[in-house]
């Protein structure tokens, strides 16, 4: 049987992500412990730190994962949620992954979302 180590950090209202346009307030989220075969939810928040409205466009990576959105416009100095449900395909450790491009592609990084499957 598989051992799940489960770690938390919280974030006390700052927003990760390096670029100065899109900024996400986590760019992974652990969901924990999830049995296997059932699906979870977690929810992105992002940021638009300039003063025009940007469109922000995500892309699954993972099988087994389904998105919110395709893409949402976040007004300036606004924030969007995406939230991102998985289906745990099997046991022990798991990682999801959701690629976000934003300024006309400009900007990119991946977000995941992690758990252990039992």
């Amino acid at each position: 049987m598989l051992a799940c180590i489960m770690s938390v950090i919280v974030l006390a209202g700052c927003y990760c992500h390096r670029d100065g346009v899109i900024a996400v307030r986590c760019d992974a989220i652990d969901v924990g412990s999830i049995i296997v075969s059932d699906s979870t939810s977690a929810t992105f928040r992002f940021k638009n730190k300039t003063y025009v409205d940007q469109v922000v466009t995500f892309h699954s990576e993972s099988e087994g994962t389904t998105l919110s959105v395709e893409n949402i416009k976040i007004g300036a100095h606004r924030v969007g949620r995406l939230e991102v449900k998985v289906v745990v395909d099997s046991p022990g450790e798991f990682a999801k992954f959701v690629h976000v491009e934003a300024a006309n592609g400009d900007v990119s990084y991946d977000i995941t979302v992690k758990g252990c499957g039992r």
